[in-house]
C-alpha cells in the first residue's frame, strides 16, 4: 500500500522535500500528505514511480514483481541464522 511514509523515505533518499516534489510533479500542495486517507489516482502513482525511477509495484508494495520478501534484515544475518 502506498503510504506517506514510503514517499517521505524516497524523498529523503533523493534529497527533495515533499513540497518540492509536489511542485515538480504538478500536484496540489499537501496532496501527498493525504495518500493514507485518500487513494491517489493511477496517474499520480505512475508519476511518482517515474520520478523515483522505480516500478509502480515497488512504490506501492515496497518490492519488485516476483521479489520475495526477506525474513531477515540482510544476507549476513541470513547466513548466521
Amino acid at each position: 500500500m502506498l503510504t506517506y511514509e514510503t514517499i517521505k523515505m524516497l524523498c529523503v533518499d533523493k534529497g527533495v522535500t515533499i513540497t518540492g516534489l509536489e511542485k515538480q510533479l504538478g500536484f496540489a500542495r499537501g496532496s501527498l500528505c493525504k495518500v493514507n486517507t485518500n487513494k491517489p489516482s493511477m496517474e499520480k502513482v505512475q508519476k511518482l514511480a517515474d520520478y523515483f525511477s522505480i516500478s509502480v509495484e515497488q512504490l506501492v508494495n515496497g518490492k519488485q514483481k516476483g521479489e520475495e520478501q526477506k525474513y531477515y534484515l540482510n544476507d549476513e544475518i541470513t547466513a548466521i541464522a
